[in-house]
Formats: C-alpha cells, structure tokens, sequence
C-alpha cells in the first residue's frame, strides 16, 4: 500500500468536520498501513493534521485513542448501524 498521502475531497473533509462536532459514536472501517482491514470503535473526536498527513481520532470505550489516516478510512457505521460516512461519496448510501 502506498504510504504517501492522498488528500480527501474538502467535501467529504466537511462531513467528517459534522460528525466530530456531533462526537458520533461509530465503528470506522479503514485499511493499515499494509492494505489490511481494521476496524475502529469510538467516538469521532477530533481531526488532525501532521507528518504530511491527516488524521481522524478517535476517543475509544476505554478512554485512549485510535488514529487513523483519512485517505484509508472507507466508511463509518454509527450505532444503530446507519453509514454515516463513505469515502466514495459517488455511491449511494
């Protein structure tokens, strides 16, 4: 997998921007730095930018953080099972 960043559409950024501001609890689902797919958990807490890149954090049950990348996030289910979020905005939710 590529490890440059790919920035997301400003769009897709602003709905992400919704759900923090809403601290949405949902499970993100993304791939890792080798392609895999994880699944995150937790409330949509804050957006961050660093080393080139930019991230989604999320604060867990347990009260640490998860972090992932939002080039490698593909979507995020809420709660009660809703997509909330999709990377390819172009398909239907």
């Amino acid at each position: 997998m590529t490890t440059e960043y790919a920035p997301i559409p400003c769009g897709l950024y602003s709905e992400l921007e919704v759900l923090v501001m809403r601290r949405v609890r949902a499970r993100v689902l993304a791939r890792d730095d080798f392609g895999l797919s994880i699944s995150l958990q937790g409330t949509l807490w804050t957006l961050q930018t660093r080393d080139r890149a930019e991230y989604l954090v999320l604060k867990t049950l347990d009260g640490g953080e998860e972090s992932v990348r939002l080039d490698r996030i593909e979507t995020a289910i809420a709660r009660d099972g809703s997509l909330v979020w999709r990377q390819n905005a172009d398909e239907p939710r």
